[in-house]
């Protein structure tokens, strides 16, 4: 009989104790108890055997061919397009619906470049095709056409010359103003006249 209600008291006390553990757990109070073997987590948890978390299972590194490598584009080449040596002239354009000089004097293979110094937009078109007024652009035979696309303000537009004789270009934007300009190019042994050119040395 002793013996009876001493095995009841150790399972009311455990019952107890754990009562008061699982009220810990469920309070956020950190425990961890040990049992017969790994640590418990969670003592409210039953009898459940306790297990040690099993690793996902690592995917097999799949070997993939390289990918074909890219071949850079070969840049093109022109007059407009090929990388421009520094200008022989150097043209404004202004608030004044000019160009400044109005005309320049360089050699074959020389380069022009308009800045844009005014607050509007305006072009450098050396393009019949584009012109609306007959005369707003001539070229010599041979020449190719060039345009500068709008030109917002401080922007700059380069073309070198490699056909000599005179272009007379125009602002698309101003044609109707005769907003004008000239480039003479020289040709190989032509001697240039102080007059026109202005280079930027």
């Amino acid at each position: 009989m002793a013996e009876r209600s001493e095995t009841h008291g150790r399972r009311l006390g455990g019952a107890r104790f754990l009562g008061l553990v699982c009220v810990a757990v469920a309070l956020g109070w950190p425990l961890a108890i040990r049992a017969d073997g790994p640590m418990r987590d969670d003592p409210c948890a039953g009898d459940a055997p306790v297990t040690a978390p099993v690793a996902a299972p690592v995917a097999a590194a799949v070997a993939t061919p390289d990918a074909p490598d890219v071949q850079a584009t070969p840049e093109a080449t022109g007059p407009d397009t090929a990388p421009l040596p520094s200008p022989a002239a150097v043209v404004q354009i202004t608030d004044l619906l000019q160009f400044e000089p109005g005309s320049v004097q360089i050699h074959v293979g020389d380069v022009v470049e308009w800045k844009n110094v005014s607050v509007l937009v305006h072009t450098a078109t050396g393009d019949p095709a584009l012109a609306q007024i007959e005369g707003s652009a001539v070229l010599p035979e041979g020449a190719a056409p060039f345009d500068s696309g709008n030109l917002e303000p401080q922007a700059t537009f380069r073309h070198r010359f490699d056909v000599p004789g005179t272009y007379q270009y125009f602002c698309i934007p101003h044609e109707a103003a005769k907003m004008t300009g000239t480039v003479v190019v020289l040709g190989p042994g032509t001697a240039s006249s102080s007059t026109h050119a202005r280079r930027n040395d």
